[in-house]
């Protein structure tokens, strides 16, 4: 238990919250040169679950028409396997109307679940 003095000079007590698995997912998507690649980051963020999104460096094409880029999104996936999320994720990703197309490129586990110190 961490204890914490503010300027009340009571002591304010914290619980250490269990540290959760944190995944990563790769995906390259493909959007029109006119859609809004940020309205594409903030519907992601939107996701429960979801902490980051953000590119690959050096992954965007210009095909004139379209681009592709590869983005990683880490998650933590709470209260289901990472496998169930990666498919609700993929709904989801079906719903954005500025994607063109995407592909799911790997999935790794970023952190380890740390239990709770006493």
């Amino acid at each position: 238990m961490m204890k914490v003095i503010i300027k009340s000079k009571k002591r304010l007590n914290e619980k250490k919250a269990e540290k959760r698995k944190v995944y990563q997912v790769i995906y390259e998507f493909r959007y029109s040169s006119d859609a809004n690649i940020e309205t594409i980051k903030t519907d992601l963020r939107t996701i429960k679950g979801v902490a980051i999104v953000g590119p690959v460096p050096g992954t965007e094409k210009d095909f004139g028409e379209y681009k592709k880029i590869r983005y990683k999104i880490k998650f933590v996936p709470y209260s289901m396997p990472a496998e169930k999320f990666v498919e609700e994720l993929d709904k989801s990703l079906r719903r954005l109307s500025d994607l063109a197309g995407y592909g799911l490129e790997n999935v790794t586990r970023v952190t380890e679940a740390v239990p709770l110190e006493k």
